[in-house]
């Protein structure tokens, strides 16, 4: 056995990741619902407005429920309107 070959295999079995090729470790990963593979080490990176990606995914949510809540509002001055 190589050593890179050995190196692998450690590395593996000491992070708890599964060993094999990215179609093998996105399968695996769907079957346990957790991540089989190493991840980018390091905090992750801030977007151009310097923000968080957490915090830029929270903005997105909160765009789409004041939009939804533009939409409800819209459909339901339409319904009135229809009424009338």
């Amino acid at each position: 056995m190589e050593d890179d070959e050995l190196d692998q295999i450690r590395k593996a079995t000491n992070g708890y990741f599964a060993l094999g090729g990215k179609q093998f470790q996105d399968e695996i990963s769907m079957m346990l619902g957790r991540r089989v593979f190493r991840g980018k080490a390091g905090r992750p990176k801030k977007d151009v407005y310097g923000l968080s990606p957490i915090l830029c995914k929270l903005a997105d949510v909160a765009i789409v429920a004041d939009a939804n809540q533009v939409c409800s509002g819209i459909i339901r001055a339409l319904k009135e309107k229809i009424r009338d």
